[in-house]
């Protein structure tokens, strides 16, 4: 059996746009819209995240997806976990710089171990 491609679209206001629900290949594609931090790091810890798409302002309470990205970095500085492959639709210019930083960072670790997404 193929394993489905599984996507992760942080954001707690706009739509999962069409595009972004397109396929690598033939193989099958999955689609979570996240509003939380918190879902995104259960989806991933059931190895049901393989890219994710970064919104920085979550609702009140929901934490930032910097706080996500800086979770995703030490994950990889420890080397316990597998890469995933990601993007940044923030509208929030420091916001999107942060995250892009962290996730850079992670992107160094994992490749540094040759870990791949």
């Amino acid at each position: 059996m193929i394993k489905p491609y599984f996507k992760v679209w942080l954001d707690d206001t706009r739509p999962i746009p069409d595009e972004f629900c397109g396929s690598p290949g033939d193989g099958l594609v999955v689609v979570f819209r996240c509003i939380d931090i918190e879902s995104v790091k259960r989806l991933y810890i059931l190895d049901y995240v393989d890219h994710i798409s970064f919104d920085h302002d979550l609702g009140e309470g929901q934490g930032t997806g910097y706080d996500l990205a800086k979770w995703f970095e030490s994950l990889a500085f420890v080397g316990n976990c597998k890469a995933v492959t990601w993007d940044i639709h923030s509208a929030n210019y420091d916001g999107s710089k942060y995250i892009k930083m962290a996730m850079a960072s992670a992107d160094k670790f994992w490749k540094s171990r040759q870990v791949t997404p």
